[in-house]
């Protein structure tokens, strides 16, 4: 009886803990470089348990952190999530930076006492990073203000937008390279954001051009309050920041103007991963350490090079696919961008090349395959072009692409077959002339492999001959299940940090 009691008296105490106000966090490992801690109790949207997979097809699964914060553990960064709360100085003892991801206004609000938390903790040294987003989306900005008025920054509720060169398909989809010279930006040319919201104060670190400006939200459409993307008589000409980082007492503080740019489907694009470390590094005072950003992700990457491929009609054509649900899966990674990666990639895909094959080009596939690693080259039928071609038989002489028996060659500058094509049951293109699927053969080739969409019908091609890899793309490819099929074939290929 005495033992029974005993129970009671320790699950009572333990229910009485357990309901206590204050946060449980796990402890960090011993000797990790430095400590994150990531704050679950105001954001949980996005959160680093969120993970892209093929099952998961949500916005939020989509955007989740896991593989930024996975990519952060392999370099033995120290990270854990507070869910309950309030923040206190005791939350924050061990810990290094605290990250907010985007908050919105179904989550508690920043307690007075939690904020002058947080004020302490960076005045004596600490550091802070913080996610915000576009026209006060999810009612974020509201939320957030507190948060950030110590550091003198506002959240007004727009877009910022910009024009080409500075977009890559519409005015909110930013292609930025106005960066000021700072820890953050080292090494950085630069960063793709999908929609970010304008961060007035100061620090600027990543601006729209001067021909940019700020698209005024729409409080009649919630909750992302989009407006109509595009600038309005009322909308000035204007440059805005859309990263800034001050120093504030001892501490560090970074904010970064959209949520898209470090999640799990955009994460690869441009420089975002080598931000996303720089962010960290800098923020924890880590500056005795060498840069994260030179050290590999914990799992081999896929490029997807399109210096060759006209931007605009890299997104028209839904290329990004290839970026984004290539991600649905944990085996490799993937990487996008309009140059040669700073870091040998594991395997390369060159999307529909169409300008002149260069010394440099012809390095990169090179070296990947004496890495052991394989390239994809993505074509269009339709529109087969020289540099498709030499880039192709430099490692398959014996490549032959035919349509109904018909063998599709090219000039020297010009294609000399512009058949249109329709996948079988599918449109893809207005065109007076249809050509099934089936009809296409690939000849000298070891391996063929049809890609069927959800409907069965066959919409592209894998070929190879153990060497190259070529996708002949009869329809774009947009179905997940194609996708999915083609990460499962990509995976075995790839080398590994086991591979000799």
């Amino acid at each position: 009886m005495r033992m029974r009691k005993f129970r009671w008296i320790l699950l009572i105490v333990l229910g009485v803990l357990s309901c206590s106000d204050e946060p449980q966090v796990e402890p960090y490992d011993e000797g990790t470089v430095f400590n994150v801690l990531e704050d679950n109790i105001h954001s949980t949207r996005q959160n680093s348990t969120i993970k892209h997979t093929f099952s998961k097809m949500n916005y939020d699964n989509s955007n989740g952190y896991s593989k930024a914060f996975e990519y952060l553990r392999h370099l033995n960064v120290g990270h854990q999530r507070v869910t309950n709360g309030p923040i206190t100085p005791e939350t924050l003892n061990e810990v290094d930076v605290l990250f907010v991801n985007l908050m919105d206004k179904d989550k508690p609000r920043w307690a007075a006492t939690e904020l002058a938390a947080v004020d302490q903790f960076v005045t004596n040294g600490g550091g802070l990073v913080v996610i915000v987003d576009h026209t006060n989306v999810y009612k974020s900005s509201d939320v957030t203000q507190p948060l950030l008025d110590p550091y003198g920054w506002d959240l007004p509720p727009e877009l910022a937008c910009d024009y080409p060169p500075n977009t890559v398909k519409q005015h909110h989809w930013l292609n930025l390279t106005r960066l000021t010279q700072h820890p953050v930006t080292e090494g950085i040319q630069n960063i793709g954001m999908f929609a970010a919201g304008p961060i007035l104060g100061p620090g600027s670190l990543a601006r729209t051009s001067e021909d940019g400006f700020r698209d005024f939200w729409d409080e009649s459409n919630p909750p992302s309050y989009w407006a109509n993307f595009s600038q309005d008589e009322d909308e000035e000409t204007e440059s805005s920041s859309v990263l800034n980082a001050v120093e504030y007492g001892e501490g560090r503080v970074v904010v970064i103007g959209d949520q898209n740019t470090f999640g799990n489907a955009f994460g690869g694009w441009a420089d975002n991963r080598k931000l996303w470390l720089n962010i960290f590094q800098w923020a924890a005072g880590a500056d005795d350490i060498d840069p994260l950003r030179n050290e590999a992700p914990p799992v081999p990457v896929m490029h997807i090079d399109y210096r060759q491929n006209d931007e605009v009609k890299f997104y028209a054509n839904g290329h990004t696919t290839f970026l984004y649900d290539f991600g649905r899966q944990d085996n490799f990674w993937t990487s996008l961008g309009l140059r040669a990666p700073d870091q040998t990639p594991s395997g390369l895909m060159l999307i529909e090349p169409d300008g002149f094959a260069d010394d440099d080009d012809i390095a990169s596939i090179q070296t990947v395959l004496d890495n052991g690693g394989p390239v994809f080259i993505v074509v269009d039928p339709s529109k087969i072009t020289q540099t498709q071609l030499e880039m192709i038989r430099r490692h398959w002489p014996e490549f032959k692409l035919t349509v109904d028996g018909e063998e599709i060659t090219v000039g020297e500058t010009v294609p000399t077959f512009s058949a249109p094509f329709k996948a079988k049951g599918l449109e893809l293109r207005a065109q007076p002339e249809f050509i099934d699927a089936s009809q296409i053969t690939i000849e000298g080739g070891d391996e063929i492999l049809w890609l069927e969409n959800e409907d069965g019908d066959r919409s592209s091609m894998l070929a190879s001959n153990g060497v190259i890899h070529v996708i002949v793309q009869v329809q774009t490819i947009r179905y997940y299940q194609v996708l999915e099929a083609l990460a499962n074939y990509v995976t075995p290929r790839l080398p590994t940090s086991e591979d000799p």
